[in-house]
């Protein structure tokens, strides 16, 4: 053996030295081979409570070991089984869990993993806290007590379970409101003997009973109210008392809220959280396998930060944290796999998700003896249990430095589009251009929808943001290509037609890609063929073919297309030259530019009378376009010479060849204005020029 590796075994033999025993040497023996997981949960007897009544719940992920209906799931102390019961399965590999705590027992083992177990053979009855159980409502009445219980069974779809301090809510805490039903099973504390009076108040359905026993409900149809109207009385004697609380809610934001006023007291109140028997929540460690030396595991927060208010989306913040037992993190080293194309190397990572759903994140532990791993599915939606808090609102600007340092090639679509949602709303162009390529260039699936608004946005990017016509161009044509719809195959095409003429120049091309966006024919939906003839006419305009443009604009206008019938056109048009004269006025230009598009859409033919194209050249002038502005105004006056607006048209364009320093060409234009137009009141006006650039 050379020196070298002697050295290196007695490194690896020492470092073997400091690792710990195996993970079911550090609990304890274990209870049965079968089951193939465990965790050890913490929790205690509360003081003061009697030995029958102490109940503790506890809340953990399965690394994808638990049967489908938790039935699995038995919770040991003392090498015996403690009566336990699976409260809720999910979201993802997540389990809610209440059992049994004993007295003067601290720790207790939850074994999981066992694919041939069955549930156990006993019905456990929980007799302390406030569970809440919320079921999708899938119609019935709720008019009585008894319609409302029949209403309950119908349904099977449990949305979530959990204890929670009173009942008290406006929101359903597992999940989006809307069409939802909530039961609440809670064990009073009751210490003075006499009559409760008991209240009420809901959106829609709600019925209170006490030991079985209806108190107090409010039926039918109807929205909460601010005041506990709905009152009833029962006597009761100390101890311990059942109250059952149904709230049936068939759609909007549910309301329920159950008060009473015990004996000697001045008025109803919440019931609040210490009126209920306590439930403890237990502090779960970390995961251990069967004779696996090793078991990687993780817990996350998570936060969340708008996107699209209107759509209430979110992006989501995770931050992991490696809790793996019995380790010693200086000979391992933590590889993740968040599941959406990201990894990440370190032993605290923040991540932020970009689209709802369900991910599979792989947690590694690799180290001289091996690689350990841990498989979790996470569900990343909306934290449905403080949607009415702004505590853990978070900002886009905060996730920036995160996400911006992603690579995005392995990213689905749908979170790339989220990204350039994102770095477009905080205005960080030249990364929607890095990820928007990757989006619409790459090799993935794309659907048609994701791929027509993401190509506008890129190419409205290259546009406004860089004023890289020929990008857009290239843009709108990869989205052509790719889209399957003939109608937005047409659409792009026409867009890259209008972006060659407008902001090129290039007729020949322009002309081209109308015509092959008219050649889909049937395909291809009426307003997109109005598009692309408008395109073409656009070309025949600025090539000075007047017979060709007059006849496209004609065939444009007869396809049927909603415009404002009030009125008439005549009303329709002053109305809109008003208002682009108004967004002119105060520099508005993108009002301006959309109006203009919408009288040209409505009027295709007021195109060549002329008073459209004089305020659209208007707009060029005063963001300096002075070329467009000449182009469009010379056009104009060659496909229509008789317009009325014609020598007007000339003047404007022979001031911004003088902008351009074209002196010889504003000459001549303004000499046009002397033979062409004699009569008109702008010959005195162009003489004048004349005369200062002589």
């Amino acid at each position: 053996m050379s020196r070298i590796s002697r050295v290196l075994l007695v490194v690896v033999l020492s470092a073997a030295a400091a690792w710990p025993r195996p993970a079911c040497a550090q609990s304890g023996g274990w209870w049965k081979s079968p089951w193939k997981a465990r965790r050890v949960m913490n929790a205690a007897v509360p003081e003061g409570v009697e030995a029958d009544e102490p109940v503790a719940v506890a809340r953990f992920l399965t690394h994808g070991c638990l049967n489908e209906d938790g039935g699995d799931i038995r919770v040991i102390a003392r090498g015996r089984e403690v009566p336990s019961r699976v409260l809720h399965v999910g979201p993802g590999d997540e389990v809610r869990i209440a059992f049994q705590l004993l007295v003067g027992v601290d720790a207790y083992q939850v074994y999981y993993g066992n694919p041939k177990a069955t549930p156990p053979a006993y019905d456990w009855d929980i007799r302390a806290g406030l569970l809440m159980e919320v079921r999708k409502y899938r119609g019935g009445g709720f008019n009585d007590l008894r319609q409302a219980l029949a209403t309950w069974d119908r349904s099977t779809e449990v949305l979530g379970v959990d204890f929670v301090p009173r009942v008290y809510f406006g929101h359903n805490p597992f999940g989006p409101t809307g069409a939802f039903m909530s039961r609440y099973t809670g064990w009073l504390r009751v210490e003075k003997p006499g009559r409760y009076e008991f209240a009420t108040s809901s959106s829609n359905g709600s019925f209170l009973l006490v030991d079985g026993t209806e108190v107090v409900s409010w039926p039918g149809w109807h929205g909460p109210i601010p005041r506990a109207r709905h009152r009833g009385t029962i006597d009761l004697k100390p101890g311990r008392h059942k109250l059952e609380y149904y709230h049936i809610h068939p759609s909007g934001d549910g309301r329920a809220v159950a008060a009473w006023q015990p004996p000697d007291t001045l008025r109803p109140v919440v019931i609040p959280a210490e009126a209920f028997l306590p439930v403890t929540r237990a502090v779960v460690q970390p995961a251990e396998t069967y004779r696996q030396q090793v078991t990687p595991d993780f817990d996350f927060k998570r936060r969340e930060a708008p996107l699209e208010l209107d759509l209430d989306t979110f992006l989501h913040r995770y931050s992991f944290r490696d809790i793996s037992g019995h380790i010693d993190r200086r000979y391992y080293r933590p590889l993740w796999d968040f599941g959406d194309g990201i990894e990440a190397d370190v032993w605290i990572p923040d991540h932020v998700y970009l689209a709802a759903g369900t991910y599979t994140v792989t947690y590694r532990l690799k180290g001289v003896r091996g690689t350990f791993t841990t498989v979790q599915r996470i569900v990343v939606e909306r934290d449905w249990t403080r949607q009415t808090s702004e505590e853990d609102v978070e900002t886009l600007e905060q996730y920036y430095p995160i996400v911006s340092a992603y690579d995005f090639a392995g990213m689905p679509s749908s979170s790339l589009r989220a990204v350039c949602e994102m770095f477009e709303r905080l205005g960080k162009y030249d990364d929607v251009i890095r990820v928007g390529r990757v989006l619409l260039f790459g090799s993935r699936e794309v659907d048609d929808d994701v791929l027509s608004r993401e190509t506008e946005r890129l190419a409205g990017v290259y546009l406004d943001k860089r004023r890289d016509a020929a990008s857009a161009i290239e843009v709108y044509l990869n989205g052509a290509r790719r889209v399957k719809s003939a109608d937005r195959k047409a659409r792009l095409e026409t867009r890259a037609g209008r972006v060659a003429l407008e902001e090129v120049s290039d007729a020949p091309r322009a002309k081209t890609l109308f015509e092959q966006a008219l050649s889909r024919r049937d395909a291809v939906r009426p307003e997109t063929r109005r598009h692309a003839l408008l395109g073409l006419a656009e070309v025949a305009v600025l090539t000075g073919d007047a017979g060709e443009a007059r006849r496209l604009l004609a065939e444009a206008d007869a396809i049927d297309v909603t415009r404002p019938r009030e009125g008439g056109a005549a009303v329709r048009v002053g109305s809109l030259s008003r208002a682009v004269e108004d967004y002119l006025r105060r520099n508005e230009f993108q009002a301006a530019t959309e109006l203009l598009d919408t009288w040209e859409w409505e009027y295709p033919l007021d195109r060549l009378v002329g008073y459209s194209t004089l305020l659209r050249a208007r707009l060029h002038v005063q963001r300096e376009e002075y070329a467009r502005a000449a182009r469009l105004l010379t056009s104009l006056v060659r496909v229509n010479p008789k317009s009325n607006y014609a020598a007007e048209a000339l003047m404007t364009a022979a001031a911004c060849r003088l902008k351009l320093g074209d002196n010889p060409g504003a000459r001549d234009t303004y000499n046009r204005v002397l033979t062409e137009y004699p009569e008109s009141p702008y010959v005195k006006d162009a003489l004048k020029r004349l005369e200062q650039i002589r």
